[in-house]
């Protein structure tokens, strides 16, 4: 399994955007995720404070913003396999390792806004939270995958 660690704030939005509304989705950029799901081949683990609006024990629970974050996954097709585990008090970084000690996993990448909280992690892909996801990014993600 290939998974694809999502930080959504600055990656399917940009930091203009979640300053208006706290919790906003570009559905633009959402397309170009969508596109990269696709040539990647993997599965959505959402990370960072997404994560805590995900109740896995009954999804009916989520926050509003979280079932529209997965009603747009499935617009567009992309696989949701769950949630990074929240451990407080912890870096994010930790939170995909423990992920991963409890998944089987071929491949990963991390798409985040930030290098914080990660240490030297190979497979982590900054994006500028001032543009987001964009056909640039998109593009050289698409050659890193290539030479995988």
């Amino acid at each position: 399994m290939k998974y694809i660690f999502l930080t959504v704030d600055g990656v399917l939005n940009t930091i203009e955007q979640i300053q208006t509304r706290k919790f906003t989705i570009d559905p633009e950029k959402l397309r170009y995720f969508s596109i990269l799901c696709k040539v990647y081949g993997g599965s959505v683990v959402v990370t960072s404070s997404w994560s805590r609006a995900y109740n896995a024990t009954d999804p009916k629970k989520s926050t509003a913003e979280f079932k529209e974050l997965l009603r747009y996954f499935k617009k567009y097709n992309i696989t949701f396999a769950g949630i990074t585990p929240v451990l407080n008090g912890r870096k994010k970084g930790e939170e995909i390792k423990r992920f991963l000690e409890n998944h089987s996993c071929e491949d990963y990448i991390i798409l985040d806004n930030t290098s914080a909280g990660y240490y030297k992690e190979s497979n982590l892909i900054v994006i500028n939270p001032k543009k987001g996801l964009n056909p640039e990014v998109l593009r050289n993600l698409a050659a890193r995958i290539e030479r995988k």
